[in-house]
Parts: C-alpha cells; structure tokens; sequence
C-alpha cells in the first residue's frame, strides 16, 4: 500500500487520505493518526505541504507516526516550505514588495511550523531514520498530469526530502 496525505486527487496505485470525505478519497482520517493501518505495513507515504500544519512540538510525533506505519525500507516523500530559503529570498536586497507578501503567504498561511533541511534531518534522525537526503524533486508519478501537487513540486521555495525506514 502506497499512502498520500491529504491528497487533492486520485493517482493509480495510491491510496489517498483526507481529513474529511471527498470523490478522490480513500480514507477518511488526520494525517497524524494512522490507527486503522497496521505497523510496517504501507510502502511508500506522500506528504506535500502537509507536516507544517502541525506545530513545532508535534512534528516529531507526527513523523513517528508516519514510520510506525512504513515497512522496513519503506520511502517517505516529504515536501515542506524551506523556512530558510523563504527567510533568505525575504530578506535578500532589491526583493519586490509583491514577493516579500507571497514569501509571507508562503511561510504563514496553513502553517503552524516552519521547516528546513537541517530540522528535518534532526526529527527523522530522533525517530530512527537516518537514510535521508534532499533531491530537487520526486518523480514517483508516471506524467505531471497525475502529479498531487505537480505544480507546488518544482516551487523553488519548496524543500524535497526522501527517507527510508
């Protein structure tokens, strides 16, 4: 089983979770509460934007959540808003007023935490993991068009992480 969270639409051979019931989900649940699938028992799990909604003193929790469900070698996708790239561009001389609002919309709207690199490495190293690395962008999906978030997958401000239980 392949899990997506909080996915806006079906893709082939994934499962899609939402917190509340729509055509293109599957299960009906928060994504820090995977009860009703037993331990090692998903494959993969895709979490686009979805992590930071969580504040800073859940994450780790949620993230251990995630791993409890993943089968040994299982991958976990995740792509956040890059706290420190957002802070960097928002800061940088000459950045037009215009971006500065959007780098806010960015880093605030929906989001209860902010997130980088060397965070994520810390929260998944504390749960166990620790075959991480940053890539640029996924490629799990067969063409762009079934993407979930084919759009927000190639936003420059957006940090791509793959682990594996």
């Amino acid at each position: 089983m392949k899990l997506i969270l909080e996915g806006d639409r079906k893709v082939p051979g994934w499962s899609v979770t939402n917190k509340t019931r729509a055509a293109h989900t599957n299960v009906v649940t928060h994504p820090d509460d995977l009860s009703m699938f037993n331990s090692d028992s998903v494959c993969a799990i895709y979490a686009m934007n979805v992590l930071q909604q969580y504040p800073q003193r859940s994450v780790e929790g949620v993230l251990n959540e995630w791993r409890r469900v993943l089968k040994p070698s299982g991958i976990l996708l995740i792509s956040v808003p890059d706290m420190e790239l957002i802070c960097s561009m928002f800061s940088q001389a000459g950045t037009p007023m215009v971006a500065k609002v959007n780098l806010m919309k960015i880093a605030y709207e929906r989001a209860s935490s902010g997130l980088c690199e060397e965070m994520m490495r810390f929260y998944l190293r504390n749960i166990g993991i620790t075959n991480v690395r940053k890539v640029s962008r996924f490629n799990v999906f067969d063409a762009p068009s079934t993407n979930p978030g084919d759009e927000p997958d190639t936003c420059a401000w957006n940090l791509h992480i793959v682990a594996f239980k």
